[in-house]
């Protein structure tokens, strides 16, 4: 993480869980008998929704959390961890559910939508929690998996919806003149009318290989990096032509498969790296991007950090002892609390009640990955 004025944690709470509400329970799933009717009926569920997802997004409270990666970035891998890590360490202090559907389910589209969020949050999740490593996205359709983080600390709940989305959506078409892939119309509708902050995540992977089944992982001035470089140049550069209001949105470059630089779990680096080591690692493999994305300007909260979410070995998520629970654990902690100073306004998950964006942001995240 980049240096920062540090700020006291607050101890562990006990592992109380605050009930769950009736209200708060997700709609049915699709595939429930009311909804089977709905969509066999074609006048029933029209291809098309009346209101944006924007509005939606807006309408229901939620706060966009915009992840871009290429392929083998670790994107999913990461998204998964997040939950994983909810719901597998006692001290989390917080719970996760699905939220509110953002589109209407009776419609093809919105049905559609809640299904790929459900397997991803169900079924990806639930297997990444007994080894199983999380899958690439296929979907050619972006889609948003809306959830409800719940503190059991005195903290307000906030609502969050996750972009995930094909890692081939931001490679580069070197072969056509516009060189740049066109965003799909579901993120340029984020960009040009969602009026309150967003959360950009850009994902740069230290090794584009599985380090734990092949044998060398690659230079950094692979030409594999130089693709994907380009390619998170333009998903940035798409970004600040098509974002209305980029000057209140959060930045986080985050440079994933971090246990491959550090050779494990036992290495000193692997929590407490050298001050720049991380900014260092991403200038190398992503030079154009990190440029972009250092002279980009920026209003709300922006920096970067190392993440790992766990040792992915092919298909499988390496048991990690009980003794590096903790190391490993703190990179989920911290990426949730930065992302819910951005939802909240201010106020963190972990810490202070109340964090000023300007100056002290990132000094409680500095502290417990250190």
């Amino acid at each position: 993480m980049s240096n920062n004025q540090g700020r006291s944690t607050t101890d562990h709470m006990s592992d109380v869980w605050s009930p769950l509400n009736s209200a708060d329970e997700p709609p049915p799933l699709p595939g429930s008998p009311e909804l089977s009717i709905a969509i066999d009926d074609e006048m029933a569920a029209p291809a098309f929704v009346d209101v944006s997802l924007a509005e939606s997004l807006v309408q229901k409270g939620y706060h966009p959390v915009m992840l871009f990666g290429t392929a083998a970035s670790g994107k999913s891998s990461m998204l998964a961890s997040l939950f994983h890590y909810l719901q597998t360490d006692p001290w989390s202090e917080a719970i996760c559910m699905l939220g509110e559907w953002i589109l209407p389910i009776e419609t093809n589209e919105g049905a559609s939508v809640a299904e790929e969020a459900s397997r991803f949050y169900n079924h990806v999740v639930m297997n990444f929690n007994r080894g199983h490593a999380a899958p690439s996205t296929r979907n050619e359709v972006p889609f948003f998996i809306p959830v409800v983080l719940r503190p059991n600390n005195g903290k307000p709940d906030i609502k969050v919806a996750f972009l995930e989305s094909r890692g081939e959506d931001y490679k580069i078409k070197a072969e056509t003149i516009e060189y740049f892939p066109k965003l799909k119309n579901e993120i340029l509708d984020v960009y040009r009318h969602y009026p309150d902050p967003i959360s950009l995540l850009i994902i740069s992977p230290y090794t584009l290989k599985d380090a734990y089944s092949e044998e060398e992982v690659e230079r950094p001035d692979d030409a594999q990096f130089n693709e994907v470089d380009q390619s998170l140049f333009g998903a940035l550069q798409s970004y600040q032509k098509d974002r209305q209001w980029p000057e209140r949105d959060n930045y986080l470059f985050v440079l994933t498969k971090w246990d491959v630089h550090t050779g494990g779990l036992g290495n000193p680096e692997f929590a407490n790296p050298p001050a720049g080591l991380v900014e260092k690692l991403i200038k190398e493999r992503y030079s154009l991007a990190w440029n972009l994305y250092r002279n980009m300007p920026k209003g709300g909260n922006s920096n970067s950090m190392q993440y790992s979410s766990g040792l992915m070995n092919g298909d499988g998520v390496v048991t990690v002892p009980d003794r590096f629970r903790p190391s490993i654990n703190k990179f989920p902690r911290a990426l949730w609390n930065w992302l819910y100073i951005n939802a909240s306004g201010g106020t963190a998950l972990y810490g202070p009640k109340k964090t000023d964006k300007s100056t002290g942001l990132f000094g409680w995240l500095k502290k417990v990955l250190s």
